[in-house]
């Protein structure tokens, strides 16, 4: 968030459009009504705000940590910048706010990964056949 911070301070609207909330209860309803989901991360395990960004077809901006650029198809899904250049996030922001078509060009990819990867029932269906794969010996990769 450190970083997000930084890079709104050097691309902010001067009519104070950027806000960063704090915690909420409601973080769906307000990913659906954004522009862009920033997530900077300097390290990470597997993302899951950035699944559900990209389930909501949120265009997103997430760092080269391994697990957020897997996530992100090395940028098929959304724009990946160097983990701590603050400049190149507050680029990549402003690049996406100033282009809505690709922003939408980014959420529709993102929504597609989605619901080919991480919808609950490909999910379900690829844990079960890992547990297949385990319980009959084989590697099956």
């Amino acid at each position: 968030t450190r970083l997000v911070r930084q890079a709104l301070a050097e691309t902010a609207p001067p009519d104070g459009a950027v806000f960063l909330l704090g915690h909420r209860a409601d973080v769906l309803d307000l990913m659906v009504a954004t522009d862009l989901f920033v997530f900077p991360s300097l390290h990470e395990g597997l993302g899951c705000s950035l699944i559900e960004a990209m389930g909501l077809a949120t265009p997103i901006v997430g760092s080269d940590a391994p697990a957020v650029a897997e996530t992100l198809g090395w940028g098929r899904y959304g724009l990946i910048v160097f983990r701590g250049d603050r400049r190149a996030l507050a680029r990549a922001i402003e690049d996406l706010l100033l282009a809505p078509e690709r922003r939408a060009e980014l959420g529709r990819r993102g929504r597609e990964r989605f619901l080919e990867s991480y919808e609950i029932q490909q999910v379900a269906d690829a844990t079960v056949e890992l547990y297949r794969r385990i319980s009959s010996g084989t590697s099956g990769g």
